[in-house]
């Protein structure tokens, strides 16, 4: 799945711009994310996002997720290479090497 790099705009009808930058804060929609690095922010179409350290789904950070290996794998999963998350949270019986989406 394509990573994106959010711009300094947000529109309502562009996916493209779900994340955004205003001044020294990255903002999901209308919502600033507490802490974000900005120069290594990147997003996914469909909510999930990464920086150097977290991991993020619709502005959210996950607890406990590598921002480094962190990947959506579609528009509702993802992983960090250890957990398998979706947009609810890490599903915790999931087996991270093993996982596989079946669209």
């Amino acid at each position: 799945t394509r990573e994106y790099t959010p711009g300094h705009r947000f529109r309502e009808d562009d996916e493209t711009t779900q994340y955004w930058i205003r001044g020294k804060q990255i903002l999901y929609r209308h919502h600033p994310l507490r802490n974000a690095h900005i120069p290594s922010f990147r997003f996914y179409l469909g909510s999930f996002a990464k920086d150097h350290k977290n991991c993020y789904c619709a502005g959210s950070r996950f607890n406990g997720g590598n921002g480094q290996t962190f990947r959506a794998l579609n528009f509702c999963y993802a992983t960090d290479g250890g957990f398998v998350w979706t947009m609810g949270g890490k599903i915790n019986d999931a087996d991270a090497e093993s996982f596989a989406v079946c669209d």
